[in-house]
């Protein structure tokens, strides 16, 4: 068996595989900086239930392990400097959704009891002479490629802490485990590039009469100021705060559908099907721009934004004895509603990146829906387990709604709504080793694969692991 479980090992290797760690169950997330994140190095798929494969598998052993009850502590860190956008082109950052449109800034209506900033007004006086404020709509003066009148804004994300998983046997096949972590979040910006300044045939936008001088001057320079007259705060983020509490009920069972000794030769395998329904609160500061010292331009969820969400997960797994165990899941996850205030919406379609106005907004998030596959084997390698885990996650368009009558017509909500929907596709990779019984160290990686509208984040996790 030792020899079948190493021969594997090593053809895995040779496809480009290694072995991977637990994920978070039922759920995926709402952030685009982390959308599938992991609580432990362990299968994802055991649910407590090495014990009972023991007893089929090496009966010897089964005695000594213990797996009525389960923990897990497990530090971690997160690395992002680009994504892709929504076109799926390599982004940095804080071009996701766009670049900063500074031009743009002096489109579209003014929201009632409020005013162009003084800054911009000037802009508008000097580069569109005549033009009354909340008038401009010229599609001739907006650059397609971004470049004419825009930022490109690098900026890197660091996530640091440390996540725990309790799980536990309730009976009859059924279980829950709950899921939480303690992180601090930052976001530092490298500068703000402005793309102005190129010449044909590398820029051929050429938006006559204004000019290169006169934009840079009115308005990219002094894009301090204007931040400033229009409460957006431009210095770098960071939070601590816990993450999201998840609450997970599982059901699965073991079907021995050939035995070790079946006279047609078929190889020994047990079939797992399980059932996951999953609950989350997100008790993680929301992105409230009426904070004091709160940076809303580089802000970003620890957890999904105060949304909770529910959702469920169904799979099955096959466990070959002699050799490895395969396995697939689906998933859906939904998330409701909630109110924010001050919240920035576009009054042109032409805005991207920065916009000088707020309003109240109820915003219904897009369910999310994932699909996982899983290759494993367990003890391949004296007390050594992995897995390698394919995992593609979706998250569908929000719905966006104004709270105020008097903001239709002004706002344009469905713009952040197109910009809204994201896609990750990750490896999740794990080794864990048995130190005693019931007593494991194990060290997790997710590598991104590929993205649309999300960052390109890799995830690095050492887990101290015990059951009882």
């Amino acid at each position: 068996m030792i020899i079948m479980r190493r021969q594997w090992l090593v053809v895995c290797m040779s496809m480009g595989m290694l072995v991977t760690s637990r994920e978070l169950g039922a759920l995926s997330s709402l952030a685009r900086n982390d959308p599938y994140p992991v609580y432990t190095s362990l299968d994802p798929q055991d649910f407590l239930l090495t014990a009972a494969k023991l007893k089929i598998r090496e009966p010897d052993f089964a005695g000594r392990k213990k797996s009525n009850a389960s923990i897990s502590i497990s530090p971690f860190g997160e690395n992002a400097q680009r994504g892709r956008d929504l076109s799926h082109r390599r982004a940095v950052l804080g071009d996701l959704e766009g670049r900063w449109g500074m031009i743009p800034l002096l489109y579209g209506p003014i929201p009632p009891g409020q005013t162009l900033s003084p800054t911009l007004q000037t802009a508008l006086s000097n580069l569109f002479p005549g033009v009354a404020p909340g008038t401009l709509s010229d599609p001739s003066k907006i650059d397609p490629n971004q470049d004419f009148g825009y930022f490109t804004v690098p900026f890197k994300y660091r996530k640091r802490g440390v996540r725990f998983q309790l799980e536990a046997i309730i009976g009859g096949g059924f279980g829950v485990n709950i899921e939480t972590g303690l992180a601090s979040l930052t976001q530092t910006h490298t500068g703000f590039v402005d793309l102005t300044g190129c010449v044909a045939p590398t820029c051929p936008f050429n938006p006559s009469p204004l000019t290169n001088a006169q934009v840079i001057q009115y308005l990219m320079e002094p894009l301090d100021q204007i931040a400033d007259e229009i409460s957006l705060n431009l210095c770098d983020f960071s939070a601590f705060s816990v993450e999201e509490v998840r609450i997970n009920l599982f059901w699965r069972q073991i079907y021995e559908l050939n035995g070790e000794e079946n006279e047609e030769g078929y190889p020994h395998l047990m079939f797992i099907p399980f059932v996951e329904v999953s609950g989350s609160v997100s008790p993680a500061d929301v992105k409230d721009p009426n904070k004091e010292n709160f940076n809303e331009a580089f802000a970003a969820p620890l957890g999904n934004d105060d949304h909770s969400a529910v959702g469920f997960t169904a799979g099955l797994d096959f466990d070959f004895v002699e050799s490895m165990e395969i396995g697939a899941e689906v998933g859906m996850t939904y998330f409701f509603k909630h109110n924010f205030d001050n919240f920035r919406v576009p009054t042109s379609q032409y805005q991207t990146g920065i916009y000088p106005y707020r309003t109240s907004v109820t915003i219904t998030p897009g369910f999310n829906w994932h699909f996982g596959a899983k290759i494993a084997a367990y003890h391949f390698i004296d007390k050594l387990s992995g897995y390698f885990q394919y995992i593609q996650m979706e998250h569908k368009q929000d719905s966006i709604h104004l709270r105020k009558c008097e903001d239709e017509g002004i706002f344009l909500p469905e713009v952040l709504e197109c910009r809204s929907s994201f896609m990750a596709k990750m490896a999740n990779i794990a080794l864990n080793y048995d130190i005693s019984p019931n007593i494991g160290l194990g060290v997790f990686a997710q590598l991104p694969l590929d993205q649309r509208n999300a960052y390109r984040t890799t995830t690095i996790m050492l887990s101290f692991n015990a059951s009882f």
